[in-house]
């Protein structure tokens, strides 16, 4: 260009223009979706899934479109689209509660005899369910076996107990000999003998 802004053309010189299309992807959204509650008890899972395709990246290291959480923690997700356009998802924070303590506490640990029952009890909690339908925080064991209780605390959230066994004395059958109506004359006696 010269100073007064012209232009000098050079002759036989040809200028090409090329047109370039520019188009802008817009920004990817993402979201976490759950399927079921982020508050947790022991042995519960809770589903994230994405919100939108493409290629997934989870803040603890899986690549698929959803997982199942059963652990504490903030979970993070980045999904790549196919025009390569990046979107990351506000975190997701999954809670743990605490779990109930289910533990059987016999009376004592001897054999019961027959006839005689055994009193389990367990520890504080919101609701009871014993293997022998009872629930009260006690019940008794009538019979011999293995006992368990499935307990809830104010939480929600429950746990069973390990088996805790009663054992009883084996039955006993008495009987005395001679059997049946024993005549004894008068001034005299006999020997009645009991079984071992």
């Amino acid at each position: 260009p010269q100073p007064d802004g012209r232009f000098d053309f050079i002759e036989g010189v040809t200028i090409n223009s090329n047109t370039l299309n520019v188009t802008i992807t817009q920004g990817l959204s993402v979201s976490i979706l759950t399927q079921g509650s982020t508050t947790l008890c022991n042995g519960d899972t809770v589903k994230l899934s994405s919100s939108v395709a493409g290629a997934y990246l989870w803040s603890n290291g899986a690549t698929t479109a959803s997982i199942n959480v059963m652990g504490a923690g903030v979970y993070s997700l980045t999904v790549t689209n196919a025009q390569g356009c990046t979107g990351q998802a506000t975190p997701v924070s999954v809670t743990m509660l605490q779990s109930p303590n289910a533990t059987i506490t016999p009376e004592n640990s001897s054999p019961v005899c027959h006839g005689d029952s055994l009193q389990l009890s367990t520890g504080n909690a919101t609701s009871f369910l014993w293997s022998n339908g009872s629930t009260a925080q006690v019940t008794y064991a009538s019979a011999p076996g293995n006992y368990t209780v499935i307990v809830t605390n104010g939480a929600g959230c429950s746990a069973i107990s390990l088996p805790q066994a009663v054992v009883f004395h084996p039955a006993t059958n008495s009987t005395i000999t001679p059997a049946g109506a024993v005549y004894i004359a008068q001034g005299g006696n006999t020997i009645l003998t009991a079984n071992s």
